[in-house]
């Protein structure tokens, strides 16, 4: 891999001004001139190992993440496995550091931090959340329905001006599907008129459906809550 002293010393620079420490400040905790700091930030020069080994100590990092190696991207290496193999994104892991960490940021700061992890690692590994997170999985895709992404899935299919021309057949006078006098359509339009005809009625279904699963959702819900809490 190739090292850039620029932008390692844009990394410094960011971990340095997260501390609120000036470049003389920071050259006087790692035994320093304020203009040696000055020369790794603007990279015109490469940073000793010894000398990252104490900014990691300092800026509580990995060296991968000052020497901005991708697999670093996030701050750890281990922060990248995890999003790599669970799929997760930085925002996901920062709600749940911030249910489960223990510094002052977080909600569970001091003696509650232990309750939350406890709650938490139960509603995870609950099968009522499994159930809820693959009948959400439904309810999105009607959603996605009602919200006009069949739609656009269809402008890219067969292009808007096919989309529109199919508009104005369908929403026509004209009974092209039943009325023996009308015009005959050309294949490419009966099949546009079709597809038309089938996301009108997927949207309508749709709006049912949603009812339909946000009660059973709820009713997920309380099956969850009283796995979690049985009743007596």
């Amino acid at each position: 891999m190739v090292y850039k002293a620029e932008e390692i010393g844009k990394r410094i620079r960011e971990e340095r001004l997260k501390l609120g420490l000036t470049q003389s400040e920071l050259g006087e905790i790692l035994f320093v001139k304020g203009k040696q700091i000055s020369n790794y930030e603007n990279g015109r020069l490469f940073v000793p190992v010894e000398m990252l080994v104490n900014m990691c100590k300092l800026f509580d990092c990995e060296m991968g993440y000052l020497l901005c190696e991708p697999e670093y991207s996030d701050g750890t290496r281990l922060e990248t496995k995890i999003i790599e193999s669970t799929g997760l994104t930085e925002e996901s892991l920062a709600s749940i550091r911030k249910i489960t960490g223990v510094g002052e940021e977080y909600i569970g700061f001091r003696r509650l931090s232990e309750d939350y992890r406890r709650i938490f690692n139960r509603l995870l590994s609950s099968e009522e959340l499994i159930s809820i997170i693959i009948s959400l999985q439904d309810l999105d895709d009607r959603y996605a329905v009602m919200n006009g992404r069949e739609w656009e899935r269809a402008e890219e299919k067969i292009g808007k001006e096919r989309l529109n021309c199919a508009y104005k057949n369908y929403t026509s006078e004209i009974d092209f599907e039943h009325d023996e006098e009308a015009p005959q359509l050309t294949d490419e339009e009966a099949a546009d008129y079709r597809l038309f005809d089938e996301l009108i009625d997927k949207q309508r279904n749709a709006e049912y459906s949603v009812k339909v699963l946000r009660y059973e959702l709820w009713e997920e819900f309380n099956s969850l809550l009283n796995e979690l809490y049985p009743q007596k």
